[in-house]
């Protein structure tokens, strides 16, 4: 679904961001050369995240429009 994304709004994965609480949300980022941002506000935890090598994750929306603009250059 990235993939499709990304080709569809021709954006260069290294310019884009994937937000999720799972760990597939992670690795679907990595599968497309994305950097994922991890969050605690769904279904996953904190060792899911972990697991699947996100960055810190965080607790609420209050950080992400920081950290997207830092995780992307």
């Amino acid at each position: 679904m990235l993939a499709h994304a990304l080709a569809e709004r021709d954006i260069e994965p290294a310019r884009a961001a994937t937000i999720g609480d799972r760990a597939q949300d992670m690795h679907a980022a990595v599968a497309n050369r994305m950097r994922g941002i991890g969050i605690l506000y769904g279904y996953g935890s904190r060792e899911e995240l972990q697991d699947a090598h996100a960055p810190v994750p965080f607790a609420s929306v209050d950080p992400l429009p920081d950290a997207t603009r830092a995780a992307i250059p």
